[in-house]
């Protein structure tokens, strides 16, 4: 509704509003919130054990079942939503050791973050989502991961 309304006053008039109504600062964000378009940021991250192995997780939902471990994050920062979905999919605990990559993709529309990191610990428990999982060297990487994946995990992981 907020939505709405923005769309019908002069984007002069709603940044004069802004400044001058002695609304407190919380108020004014939810408006400006409420009043903005949005869209999904997702985290992706490229896991890998102590003998530079990565983590691949077999997607119980998708066409190309094998992949990187990835999720929506809650409003939280994006390192700690990659922690905490692959701490929920597959029980494992990893350190984020850094971006590197981000993009805009579509359908939907979203931001992905691509993350490096390592395993600290954790023994596999499965979920709804994913039903197995398994440590690969590059050279040796499942038939059924998509051929973007294998493109960004050799780029990012061949030394």
């Amino acid at each position: 509704m907020i939505r709405l309304l923005v769309k019908l006053i002069p984007k002069k008039l709603i940044v004069f509003l802004y400044k001058k109504l002695p609304l407190p600062k919380g108020v004014k964000n939810m408006i400006v919130y409420r009043a903005n378009k949005r869209f999904l940021v997702a985290v992706l991250g490229l896991i890998t054990n102590g003998d530079g192995k990565i983590l691949l997780v077999y997607h119980t939902y998708r066409k190309s079942p094998w992949g990187i471990h990835s999720g929506w994050i809650e409003n939280e920062e994006p390192e700690e939503g990659l922690k905490r979905e692959i701490l929920e999919e597959t029980n494992f605990i990893v350190e984020v050791d850094k971006l590197i990559k981000t993009e805009y993709a579509k359908n939907p529309r979203r931001i992905n973050l691509y993350f490096r990191g390592h395993l600290k610990s954790g023994e596999f428990k499965a979920c709804e989502e994913v039903s197995d999982y398994g440590f690969f060297n590059i050279d040796s990487l499942p038939e059924n991961l998509s051929q973007d994946q294998k493109d960004l995990i050799i780029k990012e992981l061949r030394f």
